[in-house]
């Protein structure tokens, strides 16, 4: 209006306009200029219809003078989209506002209990809500369409069976039966209830107070554990356990077979043969063979003794268990290593049994007692177990029994031991305490025995290689570390492998060999600079060690064969071939590194990209750069690189789907891979295959 005009005059008045070399004041410039404040002023402070801040509704700007305004300010709009006419925007409807109660009904997936049939034609996951109740839904895959057949309400831990044919699945509790179980006093029902469906026909079998459901290796059979109930405690005397039965199904005919106290079993790997213990408490303990199919039982071996640690060999019929040694309350459990070969065969009904019970082997550490942890070697010629050291060792464990020529000799001079000690007593002289007027005085007692609280001051010395909070969580370790060993089951010996040179080692695949590491001579270099250990390789038959490394941060894998050992140097892959001696580069004459160069900590060594993946007949190993997948050759004569990430930037690696179970982490030659993909600006992710 007028009144912003006059404003904008007074503004001006007396401002002259610099336009090059001439300077001009006159009375329609600054018209001109007045009009082009007001203007800007007016649009910048103000939208039409609307009141600016102090100014009272009889001041609002007239519809006429604000036409001008809307002539500038609208054709701007329009003419983005010419033509088009102007959207009304509809009103949203208000919405809701959520409630505590609808937080219950929030819902996510149970990664825990995802599985995939081995065919691929079933999934079934879980879904779990914040009101703890939860779901499992099984769907078929079919076409690449999936359709949902069955949903189990609080179904937990599914198993599908090796042939795809056959689910298991635990119904859990609901949240209201959990909460009526923890009010009411009666004792809680032992086990859980099992659906069994079979997945061609949809039949689904309900089975109450279950432990749990093993399937056979050929998918034939099924273990199902029935857990009874407890009988009544005597007086003085601990609870009872509850009484197990074992329910062996037929899947195709139905049929049962029932076993009771049977306290452990375990399916071969390989066909349908079950072993199981079972405990007669008034007679003894028995390990028997179950053969379903041919519905025959056999006992391997009884005893008074408890019998654990039951392990089947891959791809055979052999078994290995361990029996506990006597022992009493509070005191360490020593265990006999058992073997049985062959157990298929019809001749042999025991199979080939061989028992090692360290108790007389003079050749075994008195210090130490074999633990119940077990492991096959590859070939099945050797048992891999644990070695402890006594802690509280049994007062009446045996000792091995003497040679015969040193029992004479041992015996004869414990005689002339006794003789001199009675002739040195007799001749001693005696002391008269009334003569002598001396009294027994107690011991002194140190300062340290003299305190009742104990002290809570930490003491590092500086030669201490880890600081005291580190201390203190390895020390359950280092007090008493399980020691690795190997019973040669022919040769009827046992070889420790780990002390205290190579305290930590790993058996190669083939078992011939071992890789002990040493950390002990860089333990002060290790207080301010990179943890390094000098590397051992072991000879698992006579436990020789030789030490092939000196001063190494990363130890990567070894080879299917037990032949090659990768390791780091310098930013470089090297391979170590255990047979001559000989190492190689694999990655010197390559213009790439299979390290991370963009590392930013202070480690001169940096973290290589994965251990490598090898092909399962030892020919050649897959590694990582940044973006790629390399696959060398391990005497470092070819090198080829399999993807092209580094133009895009685009992540390689191989996925999860690639592996086999029955590989061991290998991969065979001519197997198609799956590799996953990420693009490391771009976000984006996928998968893609890829053929050796």
């Amino acid at each position: 209006g007028l009144g912003l005009f006059s404003r904008v005059w007074r503004m001006f008045e007396g401002v002259p306009l610099d336009l090059g070399d001439f300077r001009v004041m006159g009375v329609l410039q600054r018209i001109a200029l007045c009009y082009l404040a007001a203007s800007l002023l007016f649009l910048t402070t103000s939208v039409p219809g609307e009141i600016r801040d102090g100014q009272e509704s009889s001041n609002k700007v007239p519809q006429e003078n604000s036409a001008p305004l809307k002539k500038v300010e609208v054709p701007k709009e329009e003419s983005k989209s010419s033509g088009s006419k102007k959207r009304k925007s509809k009103k949203q409807p208000l919405r809701k506002p959520i409630a505590p109660p609808d937080y219950a009904q929030w819902e996510q997936l149970n990664m825990g209990s995802r599985r995939i049939s081995r065919d691929g034609q079933w999934l079934v996951f879980g879904i779990r809500r914040v009101d703890e109740k939860g779901s499992l839904h099984l769907h078929r895959i079919k076409g690449g369409k999936s359709e949902e057949r069955e949903v189990f309400p609080q179904g937990e831990r599914p198993v599908f069976s090796n042939d795809s044919q056959w689910l298991a699945v635990t119904m859990g509790q609901s949240p209201e039966e959990k909460k009526k179980a923890k009010s009411s006093k009666a004792p809680p029902s032992p086990g859980n209830t099992v659906k069994l469906r079979s997945l061609a026909n949809g039949k689904t079998t309900e089975f109450e107070n279950v432990g749990s459901v093993v399937f056979s290796d050929d998918s034939r059979f099924a273990a199902i554990e029935v857990i009874g109930k407890a009988p009544p405690p005597r007086p003085g005397s601990p609870p009872s356990q509850p009484a197990k039965a074992l329910l062996i199904r037929n899947l195709a005919t139905g049929d049962d077979t029932t076993f009771g106290n049977v306290t452990r079993f375990a399916w071969s790997r390989q066909g349908a043969l079950l072993a199981l213990v079972v405990d007669s408490p008034s007679i003894s303990n028995s390990l028997q063979l179950f053969d379903p199919e041919q519905e025959t039982l056999r006992t391997l071996e009884s005893s008074d003794q408890d019998y654990v640690g039951l392990l089947w060999r891959k791809d055979s019929f052999d078994l290995a268990a361990t029996r506990q040694m006597k022992f009493g309350d509070k005191e360490d459990i020593s265990h006999t290593l058992l073997a049985f070969r062959d157990l298929d065969e019809p001749a042999t009904p025991a199979g080939n049994a061989a028992i090692y019970d360290h108790s007389k082997d003079r050749s075994f550490s008195p210090a130490h007692y074999i633990t119940s942890t077990l492991g096959w070697a590859q070939d099945g010629r050797a048992l891999h177990c644990s070695l402890k050291k006594w802690e509280n060792k049994p007062k009446d464990f045996p000792s091995p029994p003497e040679p015969a020529g040193k029992k004479k000799k041992n015996r004869k001079n414990m005689k002339q031991k006794v003789g001199k000690e009675e002739d040195s007593a007799k001749n001693a002289p005696k002391e008269n305490p009334k003569e002598t007027g001396t009294k027994s005085v107690p011991p002194i007692k140190t300062l340290r025995e003299t305190l009742t609280t104990p002290s809570n001051v930490e003491v590092w010395h500086s030669r201490d290689a880890t600081i005291m909070p580190r201390q203190k969580k390895e020390a359950s370790k280092r007090k008493n570390p399980a020691r690795k060993a190997v019973w040669w089951i022919a040769e009827e010996k046992l070889i420790q492998l780990e002390n205290e040179l190579t305290e930590r080692v790993t058996i190669m695949k083939g078992g011939r060999r071992a890789i002990g590491l040493d950390a002990s001579p860089h333990e002060r270099s290790a207080m301010f600079g990179p943890s390094l250990h000098d590397v051992y390789a072991i000879n698992t038959s006579n436990g020789k060690r030789t030490r092939i490394l000196e001063g190494v941060k990363f130890t990567l894998s070894t080879s299917p064969d037990g032949r090659f050992l990768l390791f780091l140097r310098e930013g470089q892959v090297w391979s170590h071939d255990l047979r001559n001696g000989k190492q190689h580069n694999l990655t010197g004459k390559l213009e790439t590194s299979f390290v991370d160069q963009k590392d930013d900590t202070l480690a001169v060594e940096k973290r290589p990209f994965g251990n490598g993946v090898w092909l399962t007949d030892s020919s050649a190993v897959l590694l990582y750069d940044r973006y790629d997948i390399w696959l060398l050759d391990p005497r470092g004569e070819r090198a080829r690189k399999l993807t092209d990430g580094r133009k895009g930037k685009i992540r390689h690696r191989l996925s999860q789907a690639s592996f086999r179970k029955d590989n061991d982490g290998a991969l065979a030659p001519g197997d198609r891979l799956y590799i996953g993909l990420s693009g490391e600006h771009t976000k984006k992710s996928g998968y893609g295959t890829l053929t050796l």
